[in-house]
């Protein structure tokens, strides 16, 4: 994947945000669930958001390959003050993340596997990977969120242009979860989703819950 150099140096000169749009939207969707893990964290601007929810209150677990990222986000936790979370650094790459990830679960909760601007920043092969992990770790009753770039947003200008984007058609990427066992429940894709300095990314929103087998 993307050498995390660039990450590191990204996470260590940018400046606190809240939470995201998405965190926020699926926040309203009333989904039921009591635990979150945040896929590629970043700095844990979202982690934090979930950490704060009653619901979740000491079942959130944020994931990033960067550890740079996770320490920001450890520090930034604890001065929030507003819950409790956890943070781990791993590869979602590793063919065994999922095993180490595991060991950090709650599985009395229903749990949300949450995925922002994820998917685009990571190849193919890593995305299998990834996907491949979460359906491990899923139970049935569990939720699937994800946002990332699409391919109506590839020529589209970029506030940060220097890093690694796969763009995705969002039928690929719905027919993956499907042959994974998940199914859809809420999708949105346009404009206007997450602008950011003047930017507007076409996005695609999908969540996903793992029902019980027929």
């Amino acid at each position: 994947m993307e050498s995390s150099n660039y990450w590191s140096h990204f996470y260590a000169t940018s400046r606190n945000l809240g939470p995201s749009a998405f965190a926020e939207w699926v926040d309203a969707l009333g989904l039921s669930f009591g635990a979150v893990v945040d896929l590629g964290c970043g700095d844990g601007r979202d982690t934090i958001f979930w950490a704060a929810q009653e619901r979740c209150s000491g079942r959130v677990l944020g994931i990033d390959q960067s550890a740079t990222a996770i320490e920001r986000g450890k520090a930034r936790a604890d001065a929030s003050g507003t819950g409790e979370a956890q943070f781990l650094t791993l590869d979602i790459g590793e063919a065994d993340w999922s095993s180490s990830a595991r060991e950090m679960l709650w599985r009395s909760e229903s749990t949300l596997f949450y995925m922002r601007f994820l998917l685009h920043a990571i190849p193919a092969w890593a995305q299998d990977t990834l996907l491949k992990g979460v359906r491990a770790l899923c139970s049935e009753g569990d939720y699937v969120a994800m946002e990332f770039r699409t391919t109506n947003d590839s020529t589209l200008p970029k506030t940060f242009p220097e890093h690694f984007r796969r763009y995705q058609a969002s039928s690929v990427v719905v027919e993956e979860m499907r042959e994974l066992g998940f199914n859809l429940v809420k999708s949105v894709e346009g404009f206007g989703l997450s602008p950011f300095q003047g930017e507007d990314p076409h996005l695609c929103r999908l969540v996903w819950m793992l029902s019980p087998s027929e």
